[in-house]
């Protein structure tokens, strides 16, 4: 069995159809998680619909969670939306278990996001 080579959490920034996209990767582990949501939360203060595409995140843990749940009721008090899209199997399912999709839905694709993001009404 081959162990799998470890790499720092990280992420990019793109524009996708008018919409900014956070692409998080690799292993969200204790290291740097924090450091790394206290940059998207900076770089959040320009946008106010934002997507997270986990499509590349392999690993995530409390923390990563916490962080996530934080950002969401952050954004939330400003009003703001965002949504996730892309998830590989693994991290789906840790999401599932905790609930996240209550907080921050899940959209396949972009313009589902965009639908979501600019669309969806207050209940």
């Amino acid at each position: 069995m081959l162990l799998q080579e470890w790499k720092p959490f990280s992420f990019q920034i793109s524009l996708e159809d008018w919409l900014i996209v956070f692409r998080l990767a690799w292993d969200a582990d204790s290291m740097n998680t924090d450091s790394v949501f206290e940059k998207i939360m900076s770089e959040t203060n320009m946008f106010n619909k934002i997507v997270l595409d986990m499509d590349w995140l392999s690993y995530c843990n409390s923390r990563f969670l916490w962080q996530l749940f934080s950002l969401a009721d952050t954004l939330e008090k400003k009003m703001w939306k965002v949504c996730i899209r892309k998830c590989n199997q693994a991290i789906m399912e840790t999401l599932s278990i905790v609930w996240m999709f209550d907080v921050i839905p899940m959209c396949e694709t972009v313009v589902e996001a965009r639908q979501y993001l600019t669309n969806s009404k207050e209940g």
